[in-house]
């Protein structure tokens, strides 16, 4: 994230760490005792907290919590938030600050805490889809191994390294090669691998015999944009290679570095267009089974009028800040006939009941699809979920600023427990429900939670299935 500065500031003006660092540090601590001089004066002046500055080319914000300023400031002066970006951003900082900064003395924090909380700080708002790595691979250096698959275990060739890395993704490679697909080119999956302590995306094709592996290895801070663009980056991949009779391996990882994130749907949906009390009122007892489905990925179709429908389809796109795939208010025929029917399907859409009742037949997976039928006052999915019922019941009536970061932090919790399923991959199969049992187990949460994050990690781990 180059475009922002954070810096946290106790009240008195004391400056307690920036990121990224100022080589000048006697100009910030002027520049950070002047802003807290003026909005204690716009405090004690005008009694209200002073949220911005603007001067020259750019504006610098303010977040107060409780004795600590955080001030944020955009560097590139090309680079600005519309007015919705910014109460995000700052509603997030509030929030990663709550659990940080709750009833601390900013006397008693110190310079390396003061850095750990601002590194916690921009973890969470580089995950918000209003800040975008524009090129999340870029950076990310590819490696490259080959092995051969033996009766027992593989060998590797051309690469004397064999890293404790490549023998820990071979193994997944090699226990699962019998159920991989020989007619597709390349496949890729997502990984944590807790030996490690590191997550890995990995792409490699197969004869059966010798398979050629690439992975890059996924800094913290992209893991949550990693989990979002996957899909996105698996239809690359398919494109790519569909459109090859013969590719070079190095060719493929460098059309992944060069993809470019756009966020999702949501990122640039007008929230005064959302209405968490309409979702619920219309749904109301079958409100489990829609959001088991937008949170899971799971397509969803919304059949009625234009107005109401995109209305449900933006309303529901506030679940999807972990995913990266089709949100349209409303298509016709006209359009399925212009796009990849699997593909612009493979999501939220609105569309009329005569615009459904002509696709039905064409659609395959029926049984994955949640239909929520507004002239028949009908709603059909596959599964429900008790699990965000009682949460989403204390946030319908809340801003919707503020609505969508307290949801986007459940939405970390689900990806944080998808990525710790994808490391079982590594492990002994089992059946669906014996894992799920092990996980409730394992982790605090109800089954209903588990089963969102299972179906989200076998999308990003097919060796899960």
């Amino acid at each position: 994230m180059d475009n922002i500065k954070l810096s946290l500031v106790s009240y008195s003006g004391l400056l307690l760490a920036s990121k990224p660092e100022t080589a000048d540090d006697t100009q910030q601590i002027l520049a950070s005792g002047l802003i807290s001089a003026i909005i204690t004066y716009a405090k004690e002046v005008h009694h209200e907290d002073l949220q911005s500055i603007s001067y020259h080319d750019r504006t610098i914000s303010f977040v107060k919590f409780q004795e600590f300023v955080f001030i944020v400031e955009t560097l590139d002066k090309e680079f600005t938030f519309t007015e919705r970006q910014s109460k995000q951003l700052l509603e997030q900082i509030k929030l990663s600050a709550f659990s940080l900064l709750d009833e601390r003395n900013s006397d008693l924090i110190s310079e390396g805490e003061a850095q750990l909380i601002l590194e916690h700080c921009f973890h969470d708002i580089n995950s918000l889809n209003i800040i975008l790595t524009r090129y999340p691979l870029k950076n990310l250096i590819p490696e490259i191994f080959t092995i051969q698959h033996k009766v027992k275990g593989v060998e590797f060739i051309e690469n004397s390294s064999d890293r404790a890395y490549h023998r820990s993704i071979a193994k997944i490679i090699d226990k699962n090669i019998l159920s991989v697909n020989q007619e597709i080119k390349a496949h890729s999956f997502l990984t944590l691998i807790p030996e490690h302590k590191k997550t890995f995306y990995v792409i490699f094709n197969t004869d059966g015999f010798t398979t050629k592996v690439g992975y890059f290895i996924i800094p913290q801070e992209l893991d949550y944009t990693m989990f979002r663009i996957y899909s996105m980056l698996e239809r690359l991949i398919k494109s790519y290679t569909g459109s090859r009779q013969n590719f070079e391996f190095i060719d493929l990882l460098v059309e992944l570095q060069e993809y470019e994130d756009s966020g999702n749907k949501f990122s640039m949906i007008d929230l005064d267009e959302i209405s968490l009390s309409t979702l619920s009122n219309m749904t109301r007892k079958d409100l489990d089974i829609v959001l088991f489905a937008a949170l899971s990925g799971n397509p969803i179709y919304v059949v009625g009028g234009k107005s109401v429908s995109k209305l449900l389809v933006d309303t529901l796109s506030i679940f999807t800040q972990h995913l990266s795939f089709n949100v349209a208010g409303w298509i016709t025929e006209d359009d399925l006939s212009k796009v990849d029917f699997n593909i612009f399907l493979r999501g939220i859409v609105g569309m009329s009941s005569s615009t459904y009742q002509s696709i039905l037949p064409l659609i395959h997976n029926k049984e994955m699809i949640t239909v929520i039928d507004l002239e028949e006052d009908e709603i059909k999915g596959p599964s429900a979920s008790s699990y965000f019922i009682q949460f989403f019941d204390k946030i319908k009536k809340k801003d919707p600023t503020k609505a969508s970061v307290i949801i986007f932090q459940e939405l970390k919790k689900l990806v944080s427990l998808a990525y710790i399923i994808t490391s079982i991959g590594m492990k002994e199969r089992r059946d669906y429900q014996t894992l799920l049992k092990e996980l409730s187990i394992q982790f605090p949460y109800p089954i209903s939670f588990i089963e969102k994050a299972l179906n989200l990690a076998k999308q990003r781990n097919k060796f899960l299935e």
